[in-house]
């Protein structure tokens, strides 16, 4: 269930940079997916994925409307619902299935 918008929040840019760790064989965000506006956080979860399923992860990128991105039910964490337009992302680190 989506919570506040983020464009409705104080402290939030008009655009906001946003990741998300994904099998290497998707290259989309959509609507509804989770996504962190903290690298870290990303890559962290591209390497324990690709550890736990023994298969390769990426971390994608893109910089997107905050009136897109909405708090997820566990307020406080580093994870947003995305929920715009289906849209490319870029590629901006590869966790390699050997990576733990």
């Amino acid at each position: 269930m989506k919570g506040k918008c983020l464009s409705e929040l104080p402290g939030y840019e008009r655009h906001i940079l946003i990741y998300r760790a994904v099998h290497k064989d998707v290259n989309k965000f959509f609507p509804m997916d989770y996504v962190t506006m903290s690298r870290r956080f990303a890559k962290g979860h591209a390497d324990h994925q690709a550890a736990i399923e023994e298969e390769d992860y990426h971390v994608l990128s893109s910089l997107v409307p905050s009136s897109s991105l909405y708090q997820t039910p566990n307020i406080g964490s580093d994870e947003f619902f995305y929920d715009g337009k289906v849209i490319l992302g870029k590629i901006i680190y590869k966790a390699p299935a050997e990576a733990i």
